[in-house]
């Protein structure tokens, strides 16, 4: 967790934050977002963890809300929902069950996953 840390003021120090945060604004600007968000979500592809340390920072800087901070994260799930189900649970699935029956438990969950983030994400966005 502390090279984690390390890892997201380091990257925030040197820039690399604001230069992804110029990519991100006409996206969340879309969105009617603060372009935290995004950042949020792209530390998540790179690590969980790093996106929770860099939400919780920004919540604490009062920089996003409690409602902004969920919506990067969520997007971030969002995100790595394929890498995540084929690293993890595809390959459990399909030693249990066989190639055929895995492969469609994983996809059936990995839909309604899908589903109820969005949902999640649209009920969040109109409170």
């Amino acid at each position: 967790m502390f090279i984690t840390m390390f890892l997201v003021i380091f990257l925030s120090n040197i820039g690399v934050f604001n230069y992804l945060n110029n990519i991100i604004t006409p996206i969340t600007n879309i969105l009617n977002l603060n372009p935290n968000v995004g950042l949020i979500a792209l530390t998540e592809v790179i690590n969980v963890q790093g996106a929770i340390i860099m939400a919780g920072g920004l919540l604490n800087e009062n920089v996003l809300n409690s409602k902004e901070v969920l919506i990067g994260l969520i997007i971030g799930n969002v995100i790595t929902l394929s890498s995540r189900y084929v690293k993890h649970s595809l390959p459990l699935h399909v030693s249990l069950f066989g190639v055929k029956l895995g492969t469609k438990i994983v996809m059936i969950n990995s839909i309604i996953t899908l589903i109820l983030d969005i949902l999640i994400i649209g009920i969040i966005l109109s409170i």
